[in-house]
């Protein structure tokens, strides 16, 4: 159940010379609820945890302060456990993208990236559930998609990069 949650790609593919021409990260939703005052969205953001390979309680704090897509409104959330849900990375989310390292994105409720949350509920929770890298298979990983041009004027490529696991 989702309050926070951070994806890591290996990006370094890219490289230095290379530029971002767009990005699609997508989730693979397993299940949603909705039991508070108002409908939650998907926020995408940067986020920055101390390892590329663990993450730690710590890291829950490091979540960025700009949205790097359009939020994943509730109702659109796919939450059958049979498809993808995307998001197109904005000008900033493509800013994002580490192309020497690993590129860290995180999610969380719109109402908590807006610091509005609702009014409280008895037992009333939202929350988005999709399935991570730490899944036993890698048949629906989280996914980066990037299209880029390798430096020096090279061509457009596309790469699919899997969620890394802990």
């Amino acid at each position: 159940k989702l309050s926070k949650g951070i994806e890591g790609f290996d990006t370094s593919i890219i490289g230095s010379g290379g530029t971002v021409d767009s990005a699609t990260q997508s989730l693979w939703g397993a299940d949603k609820k909705n039991a508070l005052a108002v409908l939650p969205a998907l926020t995408l953001v940067a986020t920055t945890p101390a390892a590329n390979n663990a993450i730690a309680n710590g890291d829950m704090l490091q979540f960025g302060g700009t949205r790097f897509a359009t939020d994943v409104a509730y109702l659109t959330f796919d939450a059958t456990d049979t498809v993808y849900t995307d998001q197109a990375l904005n000008a900033s989310g493509l800013a994002g993208i580490n192309k020497t390292g690993y590129t860290f994105l995180g999610h969380l409720l719109s109402y908590v990236f807006d610091n509005a949350e609702p009014t409280w509920i008895s037992l009333g929770e939202d929350y988005f559930l999709y399935r991570t890298a730490d899944n036993a298979d890698t048949t629906n990983d989280p996914k980066l998609v990037v299209e880029y041009t390798g430096g020096g004027g090279g061509v457009a490529t596309r790469r699919m990069l899997r969620g890394i696991g802990a």
